[in-house]
């Protein structure tokens, strides 16, 4: 009996730790916009999307082989929590994910994090942003092929103005 309540106990304490939400599609070119509330906080973010083919000097694989002819890339994303005003964060901040094709939200140990999958098969992404209610704490990319681990990783810290004078 003690035994079925430390494991009840502790399966609560890990699903309060966590809340996320289902995967949503990301539009392959355009504007793709999620709104959700977590933790009784509405989060919205904005995910804007572009097509380049081989030709495009940003075309991040050879002009030949197997690799797709045309692939969409992250041109930019807002978010905005509780109204509050838009955390503005360009593609280049997540320079390795190409074809984003899902995301979503979950909030966890106090922060929210943007989970953003895309590419196929072999040419798998993943990354995460991590941020609150003012700012983008950092920015993480994964292998997407199991272990969870951080292949790259961006932070931004908090940094007062220059004054001049």
């Amino acid at each position: 009996m003690r035994q079925n309540l430390l494991v009840l106990a502790i399966m609560i304490a890990s699903a309060s730790l966590c809340v996320a939400q289902e995967m949503l599609p990301i539009q392959s070119s355009g504007v793709t916009t999620i709104d959700v509330t977590v933790k009784k906080m509405k989060v919205k973010v904005t995910i804007h999307t572009v097509r380049i083919d081989r030709t495009n000097p940003l075309f991040p694989y050879p002009k030949d082989g197997w690799y797709p002819d045309e692939l969409s890339v992250l041109q930019s994303l807002q978010i905005a929590v509780d109204g509050g005003e838009a955390i503005q964060l360009p593609g280049s901040a997540l320079p390795s994910q190409w074809d984003p094709n899902w995301a979503s939200i979950r909030f966890e140990k106090g922060d929210f994090s943007l989970e953003i999958l895309g590419g196929d098969a072999s040419l798998s992404t993943m990354a995460r942003v991590y941020f609150d209610k003012k700012r983008v704490k950092r920015v993480v990319g994964y292998d997407p092929f199991g272990e969870n681990r951080p292949v790259w990783e961006g932070r931004y810290l908090k940094v007062k103005p220059a004054e001049y004078n």
